[in-house]
Order: structure tokens, then C-alpha cells, then sequence
């Protein structure tokens, strides 16, 4: 399930990453990835932050930092919603427009459940 924390306040960033996993968690298959994962990921996207708040299949989306999150990803938005739609990670990351640190893991396993589904 996916909760947003105060939805009436909540960036572009948070809604668009709501949307993304609203569509691809009415998947089984990556809702049962979901279950398996647990910490919160800052991500910052040009000056909007959020944290996504991994917990016993649920994600909660937080705008703002949370406290110390356990991984983060930043970029520029527009790097970010590169990768979202499916055209990879390794040229933003290559030129310096998206970074990752903490537990990479947690985000390479959370990646799927942030990109637009393309109906395969």
C-alpha cells in the first residue's frame, strides 16, 4: 500500500513517485518485491526532497528529509524522470546528474517499482 503524509503539501517530486508506485504495485510480482524491503530513501530532486518510508510492504511518502535515511539518490529532476521512464541510469550517472550512497542495494531493488511500466 502507498501512503502519502500530508498530501495537501506535497511536492511534484512525491506526487509523481506516488503515481509511479500506485501503477506498479497493482503488480503482484513487484508488490511481493515491496514486502522484502525495509529503511527510508531520501531522494532529492533539484531543491525538492522526499523520503520514501519502507515498512512491511507499505511505502510512506514524506516530503522532506525523515531524519538520517539508510540510502539516498539525487539528481535533477529531469535525470531522475530519465531513469523513471525506462532509459536507463548509467549515462545521467556517467554525467554527474544522478548520485547514489548509503545502501545502493535498497535502491537498486526499489528501482523497479519507480519506473513507468511499459506493459511487458
Amino acid at each position: 500500500m502507498v501512503y502519502v503524509d500530508r498530501v495537501e503539501i506535497m511536492n511534484l517530486l512525491g506526487l509523481i513517485l506516488q503515481g509511479l508506485l500506485w501503477q506498479n504495485l497493482r503488480d503482484p510480482q513487484k508488490a511481493r518485491r515491496l514486502a522484502g524491503l525495509r529503511g527510508d530513501v531520501l531522494i532529492r530532486a533539484d531543491r525538492m526532497r522526499v523520503t520514501l518510508r519502507l515498512r512491511d510492504g507499505d511505502v510512506w511518502i514524506l516530503r522532506g528529509e525523515a531524519g538520517p535515511p539508510d540510502a539516498h539518490v539525487e539528481g535533477t529532476l529531469r535525470a531522475l524522470l530519465h531513469v523513471a521512464l525506462g532509459k536507463g541510469l548509467f549515462a545521467p550517472a556517467l554525467r554527474g546528474e544522478v548520485s547514489a550512497g548509503g545502501r545502493v542495494g535498497l535502491i537498486l531493488r526499489l528501482l523497479p517499482l519507480l519506473r513507468v511500466d511499459d506493459g511487458h
